[in-house]
């Protein structure tokens, strides 16, 4: 009943039985799957989205009714969102993430860094890391999951999350 590694969408719907309209196998899944294993960590569309965490892989779920123009928003939808999730509160995280890419620059005889995508207020944004040390740059590479913490800035939706004096944990 848990999720596994390779599932990404779990979309649920509605069937009739018996003159009633209930809730299919994926209706009943993310509903036991929201009130028994996911542990929450963030709501948005005035409570109509669900962020949930998988304790197992720690990966974002987002559970959502997105059929709007039915009763209740129709039947449940849960899609996996990534390794990362923020929230506005943030100032100095720890987040995980598991595909970038890594980049350089030529100044102060060159610096790495990476640029990723995480999931924030409701959108998958651009985040772009930069490193507190030399010695944590030399040891990324490409594609290979890293913890790091660090500063978390955003500007607006116009411009990329930074996360600023990163270390690796």
């Amino acid at each position: 009943m848990k999720l596994l590694p390779e599932e990404t969408l779990i979309i649920g719907d509605w069937i009739f039985r018996d003159r009633k309209m209930i809730g299919d196998d994926n209706c009943e899944r993310i509903e036991w799957l929201a009130k028994n294993y996911l542990k929450a960590v963030g709501a948005e569309d005035g409570n109509w989205t669900t962020i949930y965490q998988d304790p197992n892989d720690k990966r974002y779920w987002r559970h959502t009714y997105p059929k709007f123009e039915m009763q209740g928003g129709g039947p449940p939808l849960l899609e996996n969102i990534g390794s990362v999730f923020l929230t506005a509160e943030h100032k100095s995280v720890e987040i995980n993430i598991q595909k970038y890419i890594i980049l350089e620059t030529g100044n102060d005889g060159g610096h790495r860094y990476i640029e990723g995508k995480v999931f924030y207020k409701g959108n998958t944004r651009r985040i772009t890391v930069f490193f507190e040390s030399k010695l944590d740059e030399a040891k990324l590479t490409i594609n290979t999951p890293i913890k790091i913490q660090g500063e978390f800035q955003d500007d607006g939706e116009a411009y990329g999350l930074i996360l600023r004096h990163a270390l690796l944990m």
